[in-house]
């Protein structure tokens, strides 16, 4: 036996749980979760002597450090740029991972950095979970990434054009789950269908002439023409369906409807017709206003319409004198936000216009448009349809203005519009009656 042996075979047993210390000996960092280093305490507050005092290892949510008395302590999260515990220590990314620095590809390597992965992304292509995709064509991320098109649906320049239902369709409205819509008489119904398709569910039928059509959390409402004898009507249903409510008979042509927390509202097109309001749950009816008003819109504290005299009118939703935001040929669409009242002017070589809520000077959108009709609004755009031939149009502008987008062309006389977070929904008329879906928008 070579001198010294055995004292390094006594000190190897004696020294269990700290031999590296008394040999001098630097113990990598333990890991728990990871799959690395020794064996040890599961996460946060393991007894004491259980692991190396000062090492790391993986744990919980972050990087546990063992204490000077070998306890494990609580796990440090990781988070920000480094939210990925690996080995022990924060780091930026999973081995394997693939991910997108703007157009560039990146990969992530065995030490949890992210790499590049080939060339930016070039032209038309763009960077989406690490590979580029054409955004243009791609139906699993068409127009942006993520966005996927249904089964059999092409994504055309960016978007996918979907058709959710087939079929007679008028005006329609939207909420965070469906679509509902009308479709004309003498058998005419309300019908609705999930945002993304599936199956059409009838909520009313055996209509005379149901036009627009408007949507709260718990019911949608809708006017019907009626056969134009003062018989029109304003009903209601709930969302699930059930027995129609009448809020309003004897109406004229009751046409345009919009709705608050607290009450209906609609218009009663015909030359000298009213505005006229009733509570959600029926009651008495109330005259807000007389002219030939057509479309109408509401916000929290006043009701819109565009009037067929020339004007676009608004009164305080509790009554008052009305007043003329802007005299201008507006017989179409109408709609409001925070600032604004937007409105159609319909006709051959016709326009979109705005107004602020309190009037002064209007402000013209887009001009030279073909027929345009209804019109929906968000945060960044106004949309509207151009109506007036079998090869309808669906368009967008900013809300300060500028060059009109066309989101869809060769549309079959469309006939209203409405938005979401991410989709424009719109009708077509006639034979080739449907309702469509575009997105994104």
């Amino acid at each position: 036996m070579k001198r010294g042996t055995g004292v390094g075979l006594v000190a190897a047993l004696v020294c269990i749980g700290g031999c590296a210390a008394v040999l001098g000996i630097d113990e990598p960092n333990v890991v728990g979760d990871d799959g690395g280093g020794s064996a040890s305490s599961s996460s946060g507050g393991g007894d004491a002597g259980s692991c190396m005092p000062g090492s790391t290892r993986c744990g919980g949510s972050g990087v546990e450090t063992c204490s000077a008395s070998g306890a494990w302590g609580s796990p440090v999260v990781c988070s920000g740029s480094a939210p990925v515990c690996l080995s022990g220590a924060c780091v930026a990314c999973s081995p394997g991972q693939a991910s997108c620095n703007g157009p560039q590809p990146q990969t992530c390597d065995k030490a949890g950095s992210w790499q590049n992965a080939g060339s930016a992304c070039q032209g038309s292509t763009a960077c989406c979970s690490g590979t580029c995709v054409d955004e243009q064509m791609d139906p699993g991320n068409c127009g942006l990434c993520g966005n996927v098109c249904p089964s059999g649906v092409v994504c055309t320049k960016g978007r996918c054009l979907v058709t959710l239902a087939s079929g007679a369709a008028n005006d329609l409205a939207v909420d965070a789950t469906s679509v509902y819509w009308t479709s004309g008489g003498p058998a005419g119904t309300v019908k609705k269908l999930p945002l993304g398709g599936g199956n059409v569910t009838t909520l009313a039928s055996g209509q005379s002439s149901p036009t627009d059509i408007a949507v709260d959390a718990k019911s949608v409402y809708w006017t019907d023409w009626g056969t134009g004898n003062k018989d029109g009507t304003v009903m209601k249903v709930p969302l699930g369906g059930g027995t129609p409510t009448t809020l309003a008979s004897g109406q004229g042509f009751a046409y345009g409807i919009a709705v608050d927390g607290t009450s209906v509202y609609w218009t009663d097109q015909f030359s000298g017709g009213p505005v006229m309001k009733v509570p959600l749950g029926g009651g008495a009816l109330t005259q807000l206003a007389t002219g030939w008003p057509t479309d109408i819109a509401v916000d929290a504290t006043s009701v819109y319409w565009t009037d067929q005299g020339g004007a676009v009118t608004k009164v305080l939703a509790g009554g008052g004198t009305p007043t003329t935001l802007a005299s201008v040929l507006a017989f179409a669409g109408i709609a409001v936000d925070a600032t604004s009242v937007y409105w159609t002017n319909g006709g051959t070589t016709s326009s979109v216009m705005k107004v602020p809520l309190d009037g002064g000077t209007a402000t013209t959108l887009a001009s030279g448009q073909s027929n345009p009709s209804n019109i929906a609004v968000d945060a960044t755009s106004v949309y509207w349809i151009n109506s007036g031939s079998s090869n309808g149009t669906v368009l967008k502008v900013p809300l300060g203005g500028g060059t009109p987008t066309t989101l869809a062309s060769g549309q079959f006389y469309p006939i209203d519009i409405a938005v979401d977070a991410t989709s424009v929904y719109w009708t077509n008329a006639g034979t080739a009656a449907t309702v469509m879906k575009l997105t994104p928008k």
